[in-house]
């Protein structure tokens, strides 16, 4: 089995997800075999694997994404340069009182992306 090496300047970011409805055990299955794994490599597999649980594709695709604009913008991270580095599943259901047995459901993925930074691209001054 060959062994991943990701590059020597790279950087773990963490982001914590709140997700209202149960993910199906599938889901979960598919979300923690990632590790280690390019993220548009991760993107088209969500794309295809979850082509029967669209709710689920379409909001998982929704999250990435987002969290892969906020690291392009504020961290300069090129898309081809992040990894999924792991990704957790925390289940809380709770009970509540009020509704005796209705229960509320609750997911938080956490998601540990890697990646490799760069400067940011210097202004090029153009003479007028």
């Amino acid at each position: 089995m060959m062994e991943f090496r990701f590059p020597q300047n790279f950087t773990v970011k963490t982001f914590h997800v709140k997700y209202d409805n149960q993910l199906s055990s599938f889901t979960k299955l598919i979300l923690q075999s990632f590790q280690f794994k390019y993220l548009y490599y991760v993107l088209e597999d969500i794309s295809y694997l979850l082509k029967s649980v669209p709710s689920e594709r379409d909001v998982l695709l929704q999250v990435l994404h987002s969290i892969v604009i906020s690291l392009q913008n504020n961290l300069c991270v090129n898309f081809f340069d992040i990894w999924i580095y792991e990704i957790y599943i925390t289940d809380n259901s709770k009970l509540t009182k009020l509704e005796n047995q209705n229960s509320t459901c609750s997911n938080y993925l956490t998601i540990k992306l890697a990646c490799q930074m760069k400067p940011p691209p210097e202004k090029i001054e153009i003479p007028w």
